[in-house]
C-alpha cells in the first residue's frame, strides 16, 4: 500500500523536489556536516569515527528489527537486548577484568534463553488470538 500523497503546496513542493533533484539531499547533508565541523567541533577524524560507530550500531539494530518484522513477528524488545548485553559486557570487562570475547559470550549466553522465552510467549499469544478469531468467524457463518 502506498503512502498518501501530502496535502498542501509546501509538502508537495518538497516531495517533488526530492524526486526530481536527489542531489539536493546530498548538498543538504554536506551543509549540515559543514555546520557541525565548523561550529560544533566535528572537524577531526576521531569525531567522525565516533559518529560512524554509533550510527553502525543503530543500523545493526534496525536490520535485526526489520528481519523480525519480515518474519511475521513484532517485538520491540531488541533495544532492551542491546542495552542489557552492552551493560553485561561492560561490567564484566571493567569490574571483573574478563576479556572482551568471554564477556561477549556470557552476554549472548544470558540473552539467548531470555529471547527464546519471549519469542515463545509472543508466538503463543499470537496463535491464541488467531484461533479465537477463527472460532468467532466460524460461529458467525453458522
Amino acid at each position: 500500500m502506498l503512502a498518501p500523497r501530502p496535502q498542501g503546496a509546501w509538502p508537495r513542493l518538497v516531495c517533488g523536489a526530492q524526486g526530481r533533484f536527489p542531489i539536493l539531499q546530498v548538498a543538504a547533508l554536506i551543509a549540515v556536516y559543514a555546520y557541525g565541523a565548523v561550529d560544533l567541533g566535528f572537524w577531526n577524524w576521531a569525531s567522525v569515527k565516533e559518529v560512524l560507530v554509533l550510527a553502525s550500531l543503530a543500523g545493526l539494530a534496525s536490520v535485526g528489527q526489520t528481519l523480525l518484522i519480515l518474519m511475521g513477528g513484532f517485538d520491540l524488545s531488541i533495544a532492551g537486548f542491546i542495552v542489557s548485553s552492552a551493560l553485561v559486557v561492560t561490567v564484566l570487562k571493567d569490574r571483573w577484568h574478563v576479556s572482551f570475547v568471554v564477556a561477549l559470550l556470557v552476554a549472548v549466553a544470558v540473552a539467548a534463553p531470555w529471547a527464546r522465552s519471549r519469542a515463545r510467549s509472543a508466538t503463543a499469544s499470537r496463535s491464541s488470538r488467531s484461533s479465537s478469531r477463527w472460532r468467532w468467524a466460524r460461529s458467525r457463518s453458522a
